[in-house]
């Protein structure tokens, strides 16, 4: 199982799907107080989705490059400052400015 719930952390762990962002809303929305991912080896996007939208912290270095560099400082980052985050710098993704590059 890719997401399982132990006392009130969340453990992501191997290649997590679509299928597991039912499992990982409902264990959110049951009082879990963090996400482990870790073990993860990968992340469909909707539970990237799911991670953002639920502002808790997120521990562990997951083991994915791409999730390391362009998700986890989104997941860091204070409420309301991910978006800074992809404006900042020291973002290494493909644009200058991903939210601008979209409007």
């Amino acid at each position: 199982m890719t997401v399982r719930v132990e006392g009130d952390r969340v453990i992501l762990s191997g290649p997590c799907l679509v299928e597991d962002a039912e499992p990982l809303l409902l264990a959110l929305q049951a009082g879990a107080r963090m996400v482990d991912w870790t073990a993860a080896t990968r992340l469909h996007g909707a539970l990237v989705q799911l991670l953002l939208a639920a502002c808790m912290p997120v521990v562990g270095q997951v083991a994915d490059p791409f999730l390391r560099a362009h998700v986890a400082p989104l997941l860091q980052a204070p409420v309301g400052e991910g978006i800074k985050a992809l404006r900042s710098a020291d973002y290494a993704g493909p644009h200058q400015d991903p939210v601008r590059s979209m409007q």
